[in-house]
This record gives structure tokens, C-alpha cells and sequence, in this order.
């Protein structure tokens, strides 16, 4: 081999040893690629199964309280049904008074609410226990009208009305006292 063969034989390692090289820097840097980008991928993943779970979870405590409030919801429905069942049976137990019991009741309620002067307007059962007399003797007079409620009576004045019949005064003490039957009936 002559000079210029040496030369370019040199030339060609040199260049092979440099393609070598690019080649070996490219497949370390194509590695390094490959291995940052499955890094990501899997920091991806795992990030996304990480969010998964807390979404899955938050989901899941929302769900949670929502049916524990329709629980609390429902039972709330239910004593308050039990309430009003207490109270319609009390009005029934006041409507099926015996006629001297209902009396009794119509003469307290006479006395603390009956002016004198005023007409006293029955329903059909108070038409029936509650004469003219009974009526004088609280001072007012017994009207000729015949009302359409249940129970108790209105007492009419002069430019006003006393509503006493026992559907309101009953709406009364419900209001008053309903808070204690619940507690009396649920320990609330």
C-alpha cells in the first residue's frame, strides 16, 4: 500500500470509527428516549390510577351522604306522619266525647274566651248539648245558625270572629307542643 492508499485507508477508519460513534451516541441517546419516555408514561399512569382512586373515593363519599340524608330525610317523614297520626287521634278522642263530657269542655272554652254580647254559632254535636241557658250563662246569646266544622264554636262580635272551634285549637297545641310528643314519642 502506497501513501495515498494509507490515506484514504485512514480516511475510511477514521470515518467508520466516526459513524460508529454517531451510531453508538444515537442508540444511547434513542435508549435515553425511550427509557425517559416510558418513565412518563408510567408517572402518567400511576398518576391517573392515583386520581382514579380519589375520584372513586370522593365519589363514593358523596354517594355516602347523599343517602345518609335521604335517610335522615325518610325517618323525619316518619315521625312527623307519627306526630300528625297523634294529633288526628287526639281530635278523634275530643270528637267522640260523650255528650256531658263535651259539655264540660264547651263551658272551659266559653269561659276563657266569651265576651258579653257575643252570638254564640254551634256545630250540629254543640247544637245538641249546649242549650240557650248554658250560653247566658257566659253572657252571650246562642245564634240560630247551625256552622259546618267539627267541634268547639266561633263566637261572633261586633266587626270580629273568634275561631274556637277544636280543629283550631288543636292546630294550636300542635304547634305549641309538638316538639315535646316528639320527644315524648322518639326521645329526640
Amino acid at each position: 500500500m502506497n501513501g495515498k492508499d494509507k490515506i484514504i485507508a485512514r480516511i475510511l477508519e477514521d470515518a467508520a470509527a466516526k459513524c460508529d460513534a454517531v451510531v453508538s451516541n444515537a442508540r444511547q441517546n434513542g435508549e435515553q428516549l425511550c427509557e425517559k419516555a416510558q418513565n412518563e408514561v408510567r408517572q402518567a399512569r400511576e398518576s391517573a390510577e392515583e386520581k382514579c382512586v380519589a375520584d372513586k373515593q370522593e365519589i363514593l363519599k358523596r354517594k355516602l351522604a347523599v343517602a345518609d340524608l335521604d335517610i335522615k330525610k325518610y325517618v323525619l317523614s316518619l315521625k312527623q306522619q307519627t306526630v300528625s297520626e297523634v294529633f288526628d287521634k287526639a281530635f278523634e278522642k275530643v270528637l267522640n266525647l260523650k255528650d256531658e263530657q263535651y259539655l264540660s269542655l264547651i263551658k272551659r272554652l266559653l269561659s276563657a274566651y266569651a265576651e258579653k254580647g257575643e252570638k254564640l254559632v254551634l256545630c250540629e254535636k254543640g247544637r245538641k248539648v249546649v242549650t240557650s241557658g248554658v250560653a247566658s250563662q257566659y253572657g252571650v246569646t246562642l245564634s240560630e245558625k247551625v256552622a259546618d266544622f267539627k267541634g268547639g264554636f266561633i263566637l261572633e262580635g261586633n266587626g270580629y270572629d273568634k275561631d274556637v272551634t277544636l280543629k283550631t285549637l288543636l292546630e294550636q297545641l300542635r304547634f305549641q307542643y309538638e316538639s315535646q310528643v316528639s320527644a315524648i314519642l322518639f326521645g329526640d
